[in-house]
């Protein structure tokens, strides 16, 4: 928790042993959802703060096998815009931009 936000992680058991932690951003003193992925398969690695609204979450895509492994995206709550790179998404398009952002394993 930093601040006026937090960063929750909810796990749940994919597979036997492998373990999904499905990410949101709370506004602390409201208790709304700023920002959680629909797709439950996003699982949260690290959430590190850079300021008490600005926080990088480090996310995979469950089970994985994708280019590159995890995805960074930098969230700015008060905004409610995040970067992946150097591409700015509302909120609302960040799912959308995460997957982008990954090459699905080929299965042949």
């Amino acid at each position: 928790m930093r601040g006026t936000y937090a960063v929750h992680a909810e796990p749940w058991e994919a597979q036997a042993s492998q373990w999904v932690y499905h990410p949101s951003i709370i506004e602390t003193a409201t208790g709304v959802v700023v920002w959680s992925p629909a797709d439950r398969l996003w699982s949260l690695d690290m959430a590190t703060w850079q300021s008490d609204a600005r926080v990088h979450l480090r996310l995979r895509r469950f089970p994985g096998g994708h280019q590159p492994p995890f995805v960074v995206a930098t969230v700015d709550c008060c905004a409610r815009i995040a970067f992946i790179g150097d591409v700015a998404y509302g909120l609302e398009g960040l799912e959308r931009g995460l997957r982008a952002a990954l090459v699905e394993p080929f299965d042949p």
